[in-house]
């Protein structure tokens, strides 16, 4: 296991990650990493590449004594992500994009893959009980999809309708 430190949260806190090598699906998930870009085209849109973007696409704002600014933290982002949803919301994408065959066999891989969470710390083996694996060369993938579609489906409207002036996701 290795720390990552947080140096932008207070007290600095660290995110423990797991090296995820030795696990049982780690081809499975490295494979299955490279499938879901060969066949989920995500749009992106929402996303920023870094800080000093982030900062220059808020610098192009007319801001007046109406408009709030807004930021939120998603705490323990992959240990959150529900695992059923997620297959749910990749079963979609997959078929929508693809046959049917080619999504069942996706599926099938991506499940049982999500479904070994396992890791071993100090010579015991451990399984948590909810999320991803922190580790995995799947997790930022799965990750990705998860909340691009939720904010398609929460998002899209309100900023499409003005009820939100902008709407930035950045990754730290």
């Amino acid at each position: 296991m290795k720390a990552q430190i947080k140096l932008h949260k207070l007290g600095t806190p660290i995110r423990p990650v797991v090296n995820n090598i030795n696990a049982p699906a780690h081809k499975l998930a490295k494979f299955l990493t490279e499938t879901l870009k060969e066949h989920i085209t995500l749009p992106y849109q929402y996303n920023t590449k870094n800080s000093t973007t982030l900062a220059q696409e808020l610098k192009q704002f007319k801001l007046n004594t109406n408009h709030r600014l807004v930021t939120f933290d998603i705490k323990d982002l992959y240990v959150n992500i529900p695992t059923t949803e997620t297959l749910q919301i990749n079963k979609i994408l997959l078929e929508t994009q693809n046959n049917k065959i080619i999504s069942q066999q996706i599926l099938q891989l991506l499940s049982t893959t999500l479904h070994q969470n396992y890791f071993t710390f100090d010579n015991k083996i451990y399984q948590p009980s909810s999320g991803i694996a922190t580790g995995s060369p799947l997790s930022n993938d799965i990750t990705e999809i998860f909340l691009q579609h939720h904010e398609q489906r929460l998002l899209k409207h309100l900023l499409e309708h003005k009820t939100i002036e902008h709407y930035t996701r950045y990754v730290c």
